[in-house]
């Protein structure tokens, strides 16, 4: 699998069909499940905006990159560099690929689906694989992965839910 980074040019290495189908052999998964009441209409509309990233735990700006490619800066000041692969609208699914970040893997891809359960209520999925980096336990990187999407979920919750916002 080709490594999902820039090369001399400052090209990025777009995940062709072979780098996705081997991510999904052998990579690592994660998980995370949230209900919330929010309306799934107005949720994905949010997230399938490419140039929104109020649903992005931590990031305080982007920049569109072209071909559905964009780099997100976060409040710790690292970046990331994602492509957004696809979105079904019949099944309210958003894949997405991480070309660059300091994660230390290199692959990740991220799939979030959403489903309205109820009048104003949503559950969201999010599906994580990816492929440690040579040399770094698969173990311990899926810990740290679950620890920082944990987060993510709390804030998610938080900031999205509006029985969990406090009444103005």
């Amino acid at each position: 699998m080709a490594l999902p980074q820039d090369d001399a040019l400052g090209a990025l290495h777009i995940p062709t069909t072979e780098d996705v189908e081997l991510l999904q052999r052998v990579g690592t998964r994660s998980h995370f499940e949230l209900e919330m009441n929010f309306p799934m209409e107005k949720y994905w509309e949010i997230i399938t905006d490419w140039t929104n990233i109020s649903w992005v735990k931590d990031a305080v700006k982007q920049e569109q990159l072209g071909d559905r490619v964009r780099q997100v800066w976060f409040d710790r000041g690292t970046t990331l560099k994602e492509r957004l692969m696809s979105t079904d609208e019949s099944n309210h699914s958003l894949v997405y690929a991480v070309l660059e970040s300091p994660m230390p893997a290199k692959a990740y891809e991220g799939t979030v689906t959403i489903k309205a359960t109820g009048p104003g209520t949503t559950f969201l999925t999010y599906d994580a694989v990816y492929i440690p980096n040579d040399g770094v336990d698969p173990v311990a990187l899926k810990a740290s992965v679950d620890t920082n999407f944990n987060a993510r979920v709390a804030w998610t919750k938080a900031t999205f839910d509006t029985a969990a916002q406090p009444a103005t």
